[in-house]
C-alpha cells in the first residue's frame, strides 16, 4: 500500500482563519478497490497558514493495468476563494506483463472409456487486459497411433480479465494392456499479452493394470477345479479377461468345437480358451494346466483350430508332457497352437485333454482304507502278535 499527498489545491486566503471541505472521486480509478474514499472533510486554516496537505491511501495489487486516476475536490471555503477545486492523482502501474505457465499431470489411465487429464495453466499475476495462449499435445512414449490419448492441435485458453488460471483438459484412453508407464506433453505457444515462463506440461499415465498369469475356475462338465499357468512372453504378457475360460467338451455348439477329434476319446474335463495380450511379438509362452484328477495313459492334447498347413478349423495335437494332473507344453506367438497365426503379441489356444474311453474302463480305482479303519487293522494286528508271544512263553506240561 501507499498513500498520495502530493495533490495541490489552490486556495486564497484572507487573513485570518480559513477552512474548506474535501473529498475524493473516481476517475478510472475505484473507490474501495483501487484507493480508500476519503469522504467529505474539513480542512482548517490557522491565521497564516498557507498550506496543508491531502493524503489517501493506494491499495497495491499484482495485476498488471494502466495507470488510474482519481480527483481530489474542494467546496464550501469559509474566508477563502476557491482558485482550483480540483487536483488529479494518478497511480502508476508498477507491474509487470504476467508470464504463463503449464503444470504436470499424473494419474492412472483406468480399464476402459477415457480419464480426463487437466492440466492447469496459470498467470504469474492478474491483468486488465485479454490474456491467452494456445496449446498444442505431442508424443512422448505415450501416442496418438496407439490410442493412448486424444491430441488437442492449436487450441485457444483464454483467461478473463483479472483471472490467474485456466485448464486444458486431454482424454487418455483406458485399456488393460500391461505396459510401463507412458508420457505425452502440452506444449504453450503464441501468447497474448503476455509471456511464457514454463512452457511444457508433461502427461504421465501410470501403470495400473497387473499382469494376470494364473487363471482358476470349475471345468464346465462339472469334474472339478482347474488351474491354468504360463511363464515367459514378457513382463506385459497377460491372460485377457474375458476372453480367457472354461468352454463345455465337444461336441458342441458356440465356441465348443462341433465334433470330437476322433472316436474312442472323450474330454472328461471339457476345454480351456486362451486369449493372451502385451506379449513381446514372436516370444514363446510355457503353459501348465493342472486339471481334477490324474489323466490316464494315453491321454493325448487336442486343439481345434488352424495351422499353417491348413487353414481350416480341424483338430491336431499340440507335443505336450502328461505328468499325473498336470499338462505342460509350449506355443510360439505365430507358431503351431496359436489360432491367428500372427505373430502380433497375442496368442490365441483353444485346447483341452483328449482321454481314452478304453482307459477309463481300465482304470479301476483301487479301494483305499480311511484312516479309522487303518488305526482298526493296526490295533487287530498288535493283537494278535501280542497272543504269539505269549503262547510261545506258556511252559509246556512233561
Amino acid at each position: 500500500m501507499s498513500a498520495l499527498d502530493w495533490i495541490v489545491l489552490t486556495l486564497t486566503l484572507t487573513i485570518g482563519t480559513a477552512s474548506v471541505a474535501v473529498q475524493s472521486a473516481d476517475a478510472t480509478a475505484t473507490a474501495g478497490t483501487d484507493y480508500v474514499a476519503l469522504p467529505a472533510t474539513t480542512l482548517n486554516f490557522a491565521n497564516g497558514e498557507a498550506s496543508k496537505p491531502v493524503t489517501l491511501t493506494v491499495n497495491g495489487d499484482t495485476r498488471f493495468e494502466a495507470d488510474d486516476t482519481l480527483f481530489v475536490n474542494l467546496a464550501n471555503p469559509v474566508n477563502a476563494v476557491i482558485g482550483d477545486g480540483q487536483g488529479i492523482g494518478t497511480i502508476n502501474n508498477d507491474d509487470t506483463q504476467p508470464a504463463i505457465s503449464v503444470g504436470d499431470v499424473t494419474l492412472a489411465e483406468g480399464n476402459a472409456g477415457s480419464t480426463a487429464f487437466i492440466f492447469n495453466v496459470t498467470l504469474s499475476n492478474a491483468s486488465d487486459q485479454a490474456v491467452s495462449v494456445s496449446a498444442t499435445t505431442a508424443d512422448g512414449s505415450a501416442t496418438v497411433a496407439n490410442n493412448d490419448y486424444a491430441p488437442l492441435l492449436a487450441t485457444p485458453v483464454n483467461f478473463a480479465s483479472g483471472a490467474v488460471s485456466a485448464t486444458v483438459s486431454v482424454n487418455v484412453t483406458g485399456d488393460v494392456a500391461i505396459e510401463a508407464a507412458e508420457t505425452f506433453s502440452v506444449n504453450l505457444s503464441a501468447p497474448a499479452n503476455a509471456t511464457v515462463l514454463d512452457a511444457l506440461g508433461t502427461g504421465t499415465i501410470l501403470a495400473d493394470d497387473v499382469a494376470v498369469t494364473v487363471f482358476t475356475g470349475s471345468t464346465l462338465p462339472g469334474s472339478g477345479t482347474f488351474t491354468g499357468t504360463f511363464t515367459g512372453g514378457g513382463t506385459g504378457c497377460t491372460f485377457v479377461l474375458p476372453g480367457t475360460g472354461l468352454i463345455g467338451a465337444p461336441p458342441g455348439a458356440g465356441a465348443v468345437p462341433p465334433s470330437l477329434p476322433m472316436a474312442g476319446v472323450v474330454f472328461l474335463h471339457g476345454m480351456f480358451a486362451v486369449t493372451l495380450s502385451g506379449c513381446d511379438v514372436g516370444s514363446t509362452v510355457d503353459f501348465s494346466y493342472t486339471y481334477p484328477g490324474t489323466l490316464p495313459p494315453g491321454t493325448a492334447f487336442w486343439k481345434y483350430g488352424r495351422t499353417l498347413a491348413n487353414n481350416n478349423l480341424h483338430w491336431y495335437q499340440i507335443p505336450a508332457s502328461v505328468l499325473g494332473s498336470t499338462i505342460t507344453f509350449s506355443i510360439t506367438d505365430g507358431g503351431l497352437g496359436d489360432d491367428d497365426l500372427v505373430a502380433n503379441g497375442s496368442i490365441l489356444d483353444p485346447s483341452g485333454p483328449a482321454v481314452p474311453i478304453s482307459a477309463l474302463a481300465s482304470n479301476t480305482p483301487i479301494p483305499v482304507l480311511s484312516q479309522g479303519m487303518k488305526l482298526i487293522m493296526l490295533a487287530l494286528l498288535a493283537m494278535v502278535g501280542m497272543a504269539a508271544i505269549a503262547a510261545r512263553q506258556k511252559p509246556r506240561r512233561s
